[in-house]
């Protein structure tokens, strides 16, 4: 390069350079002196011009001497390296959206020295780029900066009215300061009038009259912080954290505003104890720096939780560290503890605890409430503490309920109002662990609640009044696995309140000014309310609002139990069923034993046999009919039986007007064991073949030869009662499975003249015990009632059979075509029995109720020593990827639970069934991946905890720790129902191929699979490796569901026999090895016969599924799919 071209390009660099500060200029509302004037410019803005200068030529000469270098080697490749230049930007765009590094943070701080250099030539490029598109598209610009502060300062103003009057009234002594430190705040604020205060004379009377106005506002300093990003103010790690938040929140004024406030909060202590503009100046720009990153991020979110901006000053740990001081006063110190026999970590954990049922009853002064105090107004703020510290505070967010108000009644003193409210939230916390917050003192102090009432007018510009505050004390020591926790009994209270303000120490309980009236406690766990009266202040004063007498009653209760309760109610749970919005109509009525029944008759009395209708036939299902034969009755003349149901009753329920009389004459005696056994057959929807739905079988007489009248509900069973049980009986059918949700509603009634109407199924008429839904068929019948795309009667089921057959009947003929339709003498074989209605397709699939799967075992794996997980994930069809994802439920999940019993090699999982909740699509299948981490596991040598997980390097594993074994696919649906069965499926090397993953969008997997298998696209492992799903309807819950049959048609029928021996070897290593080998020798000598082998198993597996989801969900980000 030429000295001439050289020096072209310098001064392009510095035409550029000289550009790019100018817009910044401009942007900020900053004004530029041209030609490289910076007289009465700050300190910080030049340094800042300098080392920008400084740093760019620095990089330029690296750059220019690096191409010179370049361009004589004989081997070098500048044309790859201009492309290599110019696609740097694009790639960085591609590479980090929306992102910086904390390399980059470092750079826009100023830290002592000038910015670190970077061996990479371009990096000052690619900050600028950043620093360019962040202030352009993202960072707020000054009028929203203005708008952010002064709603800071007006929610300050409502919260915490003396703080705010505090930080007015003091920044305005005292200030006789360089203007200049605010010059960037003040440009943008008003250009006119910081040009007035920036060409005026040090100590001259006009700055200190403009400096005045312009400074004595503490709004100035926040817009220091928010127009900063909080870079010059925090460490590190908080700005990070703010950083992350605002680019996750695509950066939101609301989250900077909250921030911003809560950390002018957390420093109110420092503040108030500030008197001039000097002090509080120091406080918001040195003593900042200073606040926790845990405190910063607890306040954050307590403020997202809606909890109240008066609890973020007790968040602060420095507050309690300056009243601790650096060691906590204890006669037993750290080395007593660590040199206990039996060690147990003092902190301890706190149990995640809820309180609920919050009612308060409140005895206000009536010539004070009356005035101002409106009861739905009132608050409730629930804080846990420990010792001093405020771990959490949550409060409430909906307005109480009235539950009682009292007339106007005259105590000793004067005249008061009874007023009770009910709080109808739940305010539960989740566990939290004490080691976290490194000033608690451990051996002395507790944890324990605040609860504290608050009036909070919404219409008045009026902060939070306190009315009172109880403490309660729920917990106690428990020892577990030699770690303390903190428990505690479900248990509900009655606490009587204390007035006014909780005091900022209320470890000792009760005020200095109060004397214990009366102390009783009693705990019943589970049972009645135990009142607990404890310390009240007695004060005589006319004008105290709360009265002696207040109280308030709590229920403590865990969280995971009534999760655990809630969750069972949603998915299996006890239904209302006159209530719950799910069924339309009642799926289920008991017999009411107040209806009268007739006086029964005897075994040579006639009697009628009424058919009143079937109750909820499946999808399958078309048109119906009943059939019958009177088994045992001693008689060969009684006609066999047949019914159809009305043309005009529900399709869904079919009902009947079928009366049979049996013994007409009353001339013969029946034989008391005489049985009917009935038979419901349809149509099947998808094959169009006359079946049966199922049978039932019923006696007629008692043992006393007594007809057994009244109106019966009988379960419907597939499959005929055994020939080798002679003769039949009415348990015949017992053994045989039953069809969901489907019954017989009949009739035994003595013989009259006219046919007696059927009774409404509510009215609780028919005996229905037997009869009674489990949760499954809950979920079904509530399935059905909503179905509306099923025939609403059956004509309309008739007419749609005609269609899809083809048929055209007139309506007149429609009977004729229905009886001929179901005839069995020209539809059925006569060598052949009919066949039944598949179950597994009995109930189609709804997207509400889901897919259940459980990935129960893979087979041969090619490895030891690994530990192994299976991750599946829905792989939509076609025609589902065109549709967007409404339920906002995931469509993959990782195994986590092992069998330690089972092979390394063919490891079985033990997980809860997993629900996923695909849209419908007949080409979607189910993609499962076989991973295996081989990483180290080291236990605690305490045996307290979960040990410790590394590389064999002995650092945080890595993703290539991750080691992919095997995949396999397998269809989740069969026409419009899941495919239901045990999957016994192929696993194949590699990972699924483009070609595969695209053929599987719009045809069948099974022929995807043998075309690549063909093309040698896909290879089975080289061990036949197999894996076992079973997959079911969502509607059927585990312990309910019909047995599922073993589908095997994936495997290959050549090889099936190879595959199916790999699964019958039970040969090899364990996986109880797996844990054994990191333990000592006395421990591996017992094997899992060793008393402490199931604990170290236990947190073997927790350590080691925890890191297996960590890599995994790194790797599912980096691939693009989101977290798990």
């Amino acid at each position: 390069m030429t000295a001439s071209h050289r020096e072209l390009l310098l001064q392009d660099t510095r035409i550029w350079l000289q550009d790019l500060v100018m817009k910044a200029a401009e942007q900020c509302g900053c004004q530029r002196r041209p030609a490289g004037d910076y007289s009465g410019l700050s300190s910080e803005m030049i340094s800042f011009i300098d080392d920008t200068n400084n740093l760019v030529f620095m990089k330029m000469e690296q750059l220019l001497a690096g191409h010179e270098i370049k361009q004589n080697d004989p081997n070098s490749d500048l044309a790859q390296s201009s492309v290599t230049w110019k696609s740097s930007r694009t790639d960085l765009t591609r590479r980090r959206p929306k992102s910086v590094q904390s390399e980059d943070l470092h750079l826009t701080m100023r830290r002592g020295s000038a910015f670190q250099s970077k061996t990479n030539a371009e990096h000052p490029y690619e900050l600028a780029m950043y620093l360019h598109l962040l202030i352009r598209n993202l960072f707020p610009t000054w009028p929203e900066i203005f708008g952010m502060t002064k709603q800071v300062m007006k929610r300050l103003q409502k919260e915490d009215p003396e703080f705010f009057t505090h930080l007015h009234s003091c920044f305005a002594n005292n200030t006789l300061i360089d203007p200049k430190e605010f010059l960037l705040e003040q440009v943008a604020q008003e250009k006119t009038q910081a040009q007035e205060l920036h060409n005026v004379r040090l100590g001259s009377e006009e700055l200190h009259r403009i400096s005045n106005e312009l400074l004595k506002n503490p709004i100035v300093v926040l817009k220091k912080w928010m127009g900063e990003g909080f870079v010059s103010i925090l460490d590190l790690p908080a700005v990070l954290l703010i950083w992350d938040q605002l680019f996750m929140q695509d950066w939101k004024l609301q989250v900077m505003e909250d921030f911003c406030l809560a950390i002018l909060l957390l420093l109110k202590e420092c503040l108030m104890a500030a008197d001039d503009h000097h002090s509080l100046k120091q406080v918001f720009l040195v003593h900042a720096s200073h606040l926790y990153t845990l405190d910063i991020q607890r306040s954050w979110i307590h403020l997202q939780q809606g909890g109240l901006p008066a609890d973020i000053p007790g968040l602060n740990q420095l507050k309690l560290r300056n009243l601790y001081g650096p060691f906590p006063k204890n006669k037993r110190t750290l080395k007593d503890i660590s040199n206990d026999t039996n060690p147990i970590n003092a902190h301890g954990e706190i149990l995640p605890i809820g309180v609920k049922k919050i009612s308060v009853k409140l005895i206000l002064l009536k010539s004070t409430s009356k005035e101002w105090l409106n009861p739905l107004d009132i608050k409730l703020t629930v804080s846990i503490l420990y010792g001093n510290l405020m771990l959490c505070s949550k409060s409430s967010l909906t307005k109480p309920t009235f539950l009682h108000v009292s007339k106007e009644r005259t105590s000793m003193e004067a005249a008061v109002t009874e007023v009770t409210l009910m709080f109808d939230e739940k305010f539960e916390f989740e566990s939290l662990d004490t080691s976290k917050f490194s000033v608690v003192n451990p051996i002395e102090d507790r944890p324990y609640f605040i609860i504290r009432l608050l009036y909070s007018p919404t219409v008045k510009d009026l902060g939070a009044v306190p009315l009172g505050w109880i403490k309660v004390d729920p917990f106690h020591q428990e020892t577990k696995a030699a770690r303390l926790e903190w428990a505690y009994h479900p248990q509900s209270l009655v606490v009587a309140l204390y007035p006014g303000k909780a005091p900022g120490n209320t470890i000792d309980g009760a005020p200095a000014n109060s004397r214990t009236v009366s102390q009783e406690q009693r705990f019943v766990l589970n049972g009645p309310i135990s009142r607990r009266k404890v310390a009240l202040p007695l004060k005589e004063l006319q004008s105290e609002l709360v009265q002696q007498g207040s109280e308030i009653t709590l229920a403590i209760y865990d969280p995971s139990l009534e999760k655990q309760r809630q969750r069972d109610q949603e998915t299996k749970g006890e239904r209302h069923l006159s209530s719950d919005g799910h069924f339309l109509t009642a799926s289920w009525v008991a017999h009411n034993p107040v209806v009268a029944l007739p006086h029964p008759t005897m075994l040579n009395e006639p009697f009628d046999l009424y058919i009143d209708a079937i109750r909820y036939i499946p999808d399958n299902a078309t048109i119906t009919k009943v059939t019958g034969r009177i088994l045992r009755s001693g008689r060969d003349d009684l006609p066999d039986i047949l019914a159809f149901p009305a043309l005009n009753s529900p399709a869904r329920s079919p009902e009947f007007h079928y009366r049979m009389t049996v013994n007409v004459k009353g001339k013969e005696t029946l034989d008391r064991n005489v049985l009917v056994l009935l038979r419901v057959y349809t149509i099947d929807c998808d094959t169009g073949d006359l079946v049966v739905i199922g049978s039932t079988m019923v006696s007629l007489f008692n043992e006393s030869g007594a007809l057994k009248v009244g109106g019966f509900q009988l379960k419907l069973r597939q499959g005929m009662p055994s020939k080798e049980q002679s003769p039949p009986t009415a348990s015949s059918l017992n053994y045989q499975p039953t069809v969901p949700c489907c019954s017989l509603l009949i009739r035994l009634l003595p013989h009259t003249q006219d046919p007696v109407p059927p009774p409404d199924y509510l009215s609780g008429f028919y005996f229905t015990d037997d009869t009674k839904p489990n949760q499954s068929e809950l979920e079904i019948i509530s399935s059905f009632q909503q179905d509306k795309d099923f025939p609403n009667s059956v004509g309309n089921a008739a007419a749609k059979l005609m269609t899809k057959e083809q048929t055209q009947v007139p309506p007149e003929e429609w009977m004729a075509w229905y009886k001929e339709r179901l005839d069995g003498t020209k539809h059925l074989s006569p060598q052949q029995p009919p066949t039944h209605l598949s179950v597994v397709r009995m109930v189609r699939y709804h997207q509400r109720a889901g897919i259940r799967l459980r990935i129960s075992q893979a087979y041969g794996l090619k490895e030891d020593g690994l530990y192994v997980n299976a991750f599946a994930r829905v792989l939509k069809g076609g025609s589902a990827l065109r549709l967007s994802e409404t339920r906002g439920r995931e469509e993959k999940f990782l195994t986590r639970l092992h069998d330690f019993a089972s092979l390394q090699r063919s490891p079985c999982w033990i997980d809860p069934t997993w629900v996923l909740h695909p849209y419908w699509d007949v080409h979607s299948v189910l993609l499962v991946q076989i991973f295996g981490i081989n990483v180290i596991y080291a236990p605690d040598h305490n045996g307290q905890q979960p040990g410790k997980v590394t590389s064999h390097t002995g650092e945080e594993p890595e993703l290539d720790a991750l080691l992919q074994l095997g995949w396999s696919a397998i269809p989740l649906f069969c026409g419009p129902c899941v495919k239901t069965g045990v999957h016994n499926a192929p696993l194949f090397q590699g990972s699924p191929d483009a070609e595969f993953l695209n053929d599987a969008l719009s045809h069948p997997v099974k022929y995807v699979m043998g075309k690549c298998l063909n093309k040698k696209a896909l290879r089975f492992t080289k061990e036949y490796s197999s894996i076992t799903i079973e997959v079911w309807d969502g509607h059927y819950f585990d312990d309910e569901h019909y047995d599922l049959p073993v589908i095997d048609d994936l495997l290959p029928v050549d090889k099936i026999n190879k595959f199916m021996k790999v699964q019958s070897n039970k040969k090899g290593k364990d996986m109880t090895q797996l844990v054994l080998q990191s333990l000592d020798r006395r421990i591996q000598k017992a094997g899992r016969n060793h008393p402490e082998y199931k604990r170290e198993e236990q947190f073997y597996e927790e350590a080691m599924a925890e890191t297996f989801y960590t890599l995994m969900e790194s790797a599912l980000m980096n691939a693009g799919f989101g977290p798990l």
